[in-house]
């Protein structure tokens, strides 16, 4: 059973002008005789009621947004989070594979440069995040996109502690904000708590609109940046279920380049993702979910080790590239020859969130994850 709210009781209107009448009537029967609804004194009686209710009514209110399983405010559980640690999730996009072809063989590899978008039919922008290659000789590659378009801000540091700047636009996809001081790449880490004088690095926070806050630190926990500094803040805007496209949605040319070729050699590509269908975009974390899921994830400590600890981790990861699953369900076998081998069952949703089965780079990742091949991968104990 839940936490049950604060009820609204005992405190309404009716209820506090009854008191008053009750306590009227106690402290002052030879004074005030005249409860006539009509009266003049009824009438500042009734306003007292009215004020009391109203304030009673933020009282409680105010309550609830105090707690975690309580609060109904996006903004309150966003504080209630940061006290605890709980990264909450926006958005996510969607990954994609495509085929890649080439009309002919080329003696060196194409190039699909990082930063090359395609839109589908629908509108929905994928974006190329690292360099993808068709190599000499072949005429078919694999090429993987995420859902989004890529956008810059550019700040100024004006040398003062814990600057904070925050992103011109909303529906920042989660994991994929980087920041550049001066042309020199400054890591995100969890909390700024981990930073020292030296460290060159920023912290990520969202807000209840999904805008990204990028906070530096002090010079003691975290470096500031110089003053007159050039920050420049990349990231990608979209995320959710739209970007789990079905087979052929992405079918376009792009232009690839032969690689080391002086002046560049342009060679179209064309992609197709005709074999896989895009998988692990999914909305912003709901407030149901953040209020069932945050509890859990501080029990984990980051440590995935027992059934509890890989369902936690499991549902409330997230892939910069290939998104987050829909939801995992951890199951450990216990006979010979396979004990205490932990299996997970994974889901993705669709285009209309209805559940499918997740891309092979989500479940790539997902295992990376768990067996610490990844950058803030858990470690199994």
């Amino acid at each position: 059973m839940g936490t049950p709210l604060i009820h609204y009781t005992n405190r309404d209107f009716e209820t506090i002008k009854a008191a008053l009448v009750t306590h009227i009537q106690t402290a002052y029967p030879d004074t005030w005789k005249n409860f006539y609804e009509s009266g003049l004194g009824m009438a500042w009686l009734e306003l007292v009621a009215y004020c009391f209710d109203v304030l009673s009514f933020y009282l409680d209110f105010t309550a609830n947004e105090a707690f975690l399983p309580t609060a109904r405010d996006r903004d309150s559980l966003v504080n209630l989070c940061k006290l605890i640690g709980y990264p909450i999730r926006p958005a996510t996009s969607a990954g994609v594979t495509c085929t890649a072809t080439i009309g002919t063989p080329q003696a060196a590899d194409v190039l699909i440069p990082a930063g090359t978008t395609v839109t589908t039919g629908a509108g929905v922008v994928f974006t190329v995040l690292t360099d993808q290659r068709v190599p000499a000789g072949a005429v078919e590659a694999s090429a993987s996109l995420s859902e989004g378009s890529v956008l810059t801000d550019n700040f100024t540091s004006n040398g003062a502690t814990f600057q904070r700047f925050k992103t011109t636009n909303a529906e920042v996809v989660s994991g994929s904000l980087a920041v550049l001081v001066n042309g020199e790449e400054w890591d995100q880490i969890a909390s700024l708590v981990y930073g020292d004088s030296t460290t060159r690095c920023f912290a990520l926070e969202y807000d209840d609109e999904d805008y990204g806050y990028i906070c530096f630190g002090d010079g003691t926990s975290g470096a500031i940046p110089p003053l007159g500094a050039a920050i420049g803040v990349q990231y990608r805007v979209g995320g959710g279920v739209k970007g789990n496209i079905s087979l052929n949605e992405i079918n376009t040319d792009v232009q690839g380049v032969l690689e080391g070729s002086t002046p560049p050699t342009y060679i179209t590509v064309h992609l197709l993702n005709d074999k896989y269908r895009g998988s692990g975009g999914e909305e912003r974390e709901t407030n149901d979910h953040i209020r069932f899921w945050a509890p859990l994830w501080v029990r984990t400590n980051g440590r995935a080790v027992t059934l509890d600890d890989f369902n936690t981790l499991g549902n409330t990861f997230v892939s910069p590239t290939w998104g987050s699953p829909a939801y995992v369900s951890a199951k450990i076998k216990q006979e010979v020859p396979e004990l205490n081998t932990v299996e997970l069952h994974v889901w993705a949703r669709d285009s209309y969130g209805n559940i499918v089965a997740p891309s092979a780079g989500l479940k790539q990742a997902l295992y990376n994850y768990f067996m610490n091949n990844d950058a803030g991968a858990v470690r199994i104990i």
